[in-house]
Parts: structure tokens; sequence; C-alpha cells
């Protein structure tokens, strides 16, 4: 951005201050303006809203305008076809080759594109057992986009950490970099392009940040199988008592349901108290409550954003383990 507006950003100074010893230039990324090294998410809020990335909302969430893709590119992820993963890939419509020549092709113009501009770096790990953890960089050209990817991994404060951080997977995502099918063979302009050899993959022409999330997962259910570790995509909740509860399926399957009696009762508590407001929209669900489907997700979430962002009302009405946990304030 200083290359164009030749003032400070809010973070300029704080730039270095995590970098990993292991730089950019590991991964042929020179000649750059300036990168910002796992800066912490109250600076990527104010980078990204001095860069006029997105909008801050009413109760603290960033909302991003993600333009085409709302959602993820699932006809535009493709796997570099190569000796050492070639035959544990279920290769169709949803794993599309690619050869590579044309990965390296499309790699080495990445890399010039993002001469010259300010890039974000996280380092990171996913997957929460320290014994089965992967080290990933994600680098982007968005500082919202590098919130993101602080917000969905682990990450480590010790200065020494990141000073040795060295990363087994990165992920580079650039939204204003587009791939272009004539020379590269996809199927539009934009891809989510992986090379499990390379132990890197691009995300490319995409706002949706979900892609970032997705790739890390794609390769962690790759990699952890072969080393006899089952991979599951699933959320999990841990009780009083240590015990687990795992919850499958796709986002908006009616997962909440075996949580909803609970939840409800909860925030109806709340609402007898005083929140009155909330009363009618908790009796609604309610009468769903045997038949929950994935509308039914939607609106129980729809319901708790609305409670954290009214938070100013006479009563503040927190959903805790217990019924008492919630009382006015």
């Amino acid at each position: 951005m200083s290359k164009y507006l030749k003032f400070e950003s809010p973070a300029q100074k704080q730039a270095k201050d995590l970098k990993s010893d292991y730089g950019l230039k590991n991964h042929g990324l020179v000649h750059l303006e300036r990168v910002f090294w796992n800066l912490p998410k109250p600076a990527l809020y104010e980078e990204a809203i001095f860069r006029n990335e997105g909008k801050l909302t009413y109760g603290g969430a960033f909302l991003v305008n993600t333009g085409k893709w709302t959602a993820r590119a699932a006809n535009e992820k493709y796997f570099v076809r190569e000796p050492s993963t070639e035959d544990k890939i279920n290769w169709g419509e949803y794993n599309r080759p690619m050869s590579v020549e044309k990965f390296n092709n499309l790699y080495t113009r990445l890399q010039a594109f993002l001469q010259g501009e300010e890039l974000f770096v996280q380092d990171m790990y996913v997957g929460a057992d320290p014994e089965h953890r992967m080290a990933i960089r994600i680098i982007t050209d968005t500082a919202w986009q590098s919130m993101f990817a602080r917000n969905m991994f682990i990450g480590d404060e010790k200065l020494d950490k990141h000073k040795s951080f060295i990363p087994e997977f990165t992920i580079i995502a650039s939204p204003s970099f587009k791939v272009d099918p004539r020379i590269d063979g996809t199927n539009s302009e934009t891809a989510i392009s992986v090379d499990l050899s390379k132990r890197l993959a691009i995300v490319a022409n995409t706002h949706y940040a979900g892609e970032i999330k997705k790739t890390a997962f794609t390769v962690m259910n790759y990699l952890m199988p072969l080393k006899d570790v089952m991979s599951m995509h699933c959320s999990a909740n841990v009780g009083k008592k240590n015990d687990v509860a795992l919850f499958f399926g796709l986002s908006g399957t009616g997962k909440l349901g075996t949580i909803a009696t609970r939840v409800l009762m909860k925030i109806l508590y709340g609402a007898r108290m005083a929140r009155f407001d909330l009363l009618r929209a908790v009796c609604h669900l309610a009468c769903f409550v045997t038949r929950w489907d994935e509308i039914c997700d939607k609106r129980l979430r729809r319901l708790m954003c609305y409670i954290s962002s009214s938070l100013h009302l006479r009563l503040v009405g927190w959903v805790g383990d217990d019924a008492c946990d919630i009382a006015p304030r």
C-alpha cells in the first residue's frame, strides 16, 4: 500500500517484530515492498480497516464482500500429478490433475506478480495434538485473510518460536492474482492448486477465505492416514466430566439439534429475567426441537449473533453451562 500512498500504515513499525529466520526468499518471493510477520488480531483489524478491505460491524465482527465466490470453488481444485502421490489421489471432478510444468509456470508468474507488493505472513499450526500437528505458513496479500488464518489455526506467541519457525506446508493466497485457462489448463481464472510433493498450495482469484482453511484440512486429510492416524472433519464439545461429543456433517445440516434444547432453555432463562425481545424467537425455535434441521441451525446462529450484538440492553445474557450463569448485569 505504501508504494501508492506514501504514509505509514498502522502496523508498519511492528512488521518485523515476529519475523522468522526462514524468510520468504525460501519461497522465491523477493523484491517485496514490505512483509508483515505474525501480526496479532488487533493489528490486523487496524490494517484491514486502514486498507478498506472491509467494514467493522457493531459487535466487533469484520465484514467483507467476497464478490463472486461466497463459498468454495469446488470445481476449481487441482493437484499436481507426480510419481510420489499419483496412486494415492482419487482423481476426478473434484481432484483434477495438473502437470508439474503447469504448476511451476503458475508459481513463477505468481512470484513475479507479488514483486513490489506488501504481504502478510502467519506462521501457525494445524492440528491441536502436538504429536500430529503440522507447521503451516499462510502468506496473503490482504490483512483480513491473514486475520482469518490467525483466527482459524493455532499459534505460538513466544518470540523464539516465531524466530525458529520452519513451515512444513505453505499456502499462498492472492485474491487479485488470476490464472489463465489458456496457459494453465484450468476451467476459469480461479484455481486452488496443490503440489503435495513441494508442500505448497496456491489459492488464486478468490476472496473467499474458507479456501485457506479447506486447503489446510485437505492436506491433513491426505497426510494423516499415511501415518495411520484417522482424520476427521468434525467439531467437538467437551463436557463437565471431560467426556467428548463429536459432531459430523457438512456445515448447516442440523448438527446443533443435539444441544438446541439446552441452549434455548438458557436463553429463555435470560429472556424471562429482562430480555423480553428474545421470547418470541426462542418460543418459535422451541417448536422445532423434535424435527431440527439446517434451517433451524441458521436461525439459532442468527439469534446468538443478535444476542452478541445487543449487549448494550439492560440485561446481558450469557449462555453458559448452567441456567444460573445467565444473570442481569
